[in-house]
């Protein structure tokens, strides 16, 4: 008698019941369980997994649990290899072990088999994105400003603010990104275009200190901060700073020309 696996309509050995008795018969886990199923004795709790005794049964000297034969460690290597040759997912695994092999902590097993596996996790598909934050459209020009902070680069601190409305940006180059710094140069920004009644920003310390949120309040500008490290929720302002990477990338520019350099105020 041989215990088979049943995949793509074909049916393949892979243990015979000589080879799965001599392993269990070595095998001191079970070695308890196996006397008490030969003679009808209750065994500890502990000696049968925590499992009712009722589901073990005893064939040939192989444990049985219900259909499944017990496999001892000695084999499960191979009975592992077997079952992922044809590099099912963790999922599919399972649901075939299931219907023929069992030994405790199998489920973990295959997850460490699946996890470690080049191949599968080369195919396996990508996770779901995270849908991108959609924000309603301004009714006017300077309604809501989306402010970032680039740098370093090239040896040089940027801030960025962008009307997403006209989608006009605003570059400063800074000597330092300090909280006092950011609320000058946005104050600088609502006495030339007026006062936003919303400012988005990601959660830097800058953006989130007591001083800066006093300054908002103040001028009575709703913050809204976007999720820690998800950068789509101020897109406007990100997307803006790669183009100017990009840019000053393809300029070929280094600190000395950049601070140099008319940049839009």
């Amino acid at each position: 008698m041989l215990l088979r696996k049943q995949i793509c309509s074909r049916s393949i050995s892979i243990l015979t019941v000589e080879e799965l008795s001599e392993a269990t018969v070595a095998d001191q886990t079970v070695e308890l369980l196996v006397q008490g199923l030969r003679n009808g004795n209750t065994v500890d709790p502990r000696n049968r997994f925590g499992i009712d005794q009722t589901e073990f049964t005893l064939q040939q000297n192989c444990v049985m649990r219900g259909i499944r034969v017990y496999v001892p460690p000695s084999l499960r290597a191979k009975v592992l290899a077997e079952l992922h040759s044809t590099h099912f997912g963790t999922s599919r695994l399972k649901s075939l072990a299931r219907g023929y092999v069992w030994w405790e902590g199998i489920d973990k097993d295959i997850e460490n088999l699946v996890r470690n596996c080049c191949s599968c996790q080369s195919s396996r598909p990508e996770p779901a994105k995270v849908p991108t934050h959609c924000w309603e459209t301004p009714w006017k020009p300077f309604e809501r400003v989306h402010v970032d902070f680039a740098g370093p680069f090239l040896n040089t601190y940027f801030i960025v603010l962008v009307d997403a409305y006209t989608k006009w940006p605003k570059v400063r180059i800074l000597n330092d990104i300090t909280t006092a710094t950011t609320i000058k140069v946005c104050r600088e920004y609502f006495a030339t275009y007026g006062i936003p009644a919303v400012l988005v920003s990601d959660q830097s310390p800058q953006f989130t200190s007591d001083e800066f949120q006093r300054f908002l309040k103040m001028n009575g500008v709703y913050h809204k901060m976007g999720a820690p490290y998800h950068h789509a929720t101020n897109g406007q302002a990100e997307r803006f700073i790669q183009t100017l990477k990009a840019k000053l990338k393809s300029l070929k520019c280094n600190r000395t020309t950049i601070v140099g350099a008319q940049l839009p105020n």
